[in-house]
């Protein structure tokens, strides 16, 4: 006879609202996340969204408020982020999960070979965010921020019709000036759609590769020889062990085709 007798096996999912408060840390970070992605939220809002009592709810954001990461505003009935975090994860740019696998192959690859390898896609105000990279970064030996216009071309390259059209709007509504010239105006956007995946900057020493994840993420890597000496052989060499090994991880890499070693 089938019963409701409720689920006892050890494993058996139970609601927040019963469970004990034995991970406040994964709370803390649900609530901020709510905050960031929904904007300011009533107590009610917050504590139903996180299926939470009404005092789990009020010590939760007690604890927020004490640590200085929210702010309290219409006579204490509005939470919202404290403006510092807010612009702090406003400015972020993240795409981690879509390039995990990207990442060990770059470090797996660099360290075979003598390249530098870094992962750039544009951030909230267009400009280039490092992802990841094989550099060992230190305080006394930092990454130049100092990007190149094929670095660009390359992002640009790599974002479909659609994401490119969109990405432009942006750019004109934050009145990007600067991000502006490398896609407004028949030469723009002829570049872009010449561009055949990978391509040199400074003079032969960096080279360039459009690549978009499964999630539709437009990116752009920079492979770079350790010596400092602009020595094509390697650049192509680690482009064409990144091609055979990221062909099942991404939707595109660098036009899919092997490079050769041409003068």
């Amino acid at each position: 006879m089938l019963t409701n007798a409720p689920d006892r096996r050890p494993d058996a999912a139970q609601p927040a609202s019963t469970a004990p408060d034995s991970t406040p840390s994964a709370r803390i970070l649900q609530a901020v996340e709510l905050l960031c992605r929904r904007g300011p939220m009533t107590y009610k809002q917050l504590g139903s969204a996180l299926d939470m009592t009404k005092a789990a709810t009020w010590r939760l954001v007690a604890t927020l408020r004490d640590a200085h990461w929210v702010c309290i505003r219409h006579g204490g009935s509005l939470i919202q982020l404290d403006p510092r975090l807010d612009e702090l994860f406003a400015t972020a740019s993240f795409a981690d999960a879509e390039f995990t696998g990207v990442s060990t192959v770059m470090h797996d690859v660099a360290a075979r070979l003598p390249v530098h390898i870094d992962l750039y896609a544009p951030g909230r105000t267009g400009e280039p965010v490092l992802h990841e990279t094989s550099r060992r970064l230190t305080v006394s030996a930092p990454l130049s921020d100092m990007p190149d216009d094929m670095l660009f071309l390359a992002i640009h390259a790599a974002m479909t019709p659609p994401q490119l059209d969109r990405y432009t709007a942006q750019m004109k509504t934050a009145g990007e000036s600067d991000l502006l010239r490398h896609l407004v105006g028949a030469s723009a956007r002829r570049r872009i759609q010449q561009f055949p995946g990978q391509g040199w900057g400074q003079g032969g020493r960096h080279l360039f590769v459009s690549l978009r994840g499964r999630m539709g993420t437009a990116a752009a890597m920079r492979i770079s020889p350790k010596s400092g000496i602009a020595r094509r052989a390697q650049a192509i060499e680690a482009f064409n062990a990144l091609l055979d090994a990221l062909k099942d991880s991404l939707d595109t890499f660098g036009g899919g085709r092997p490079l050769e070693d041409r003068p």
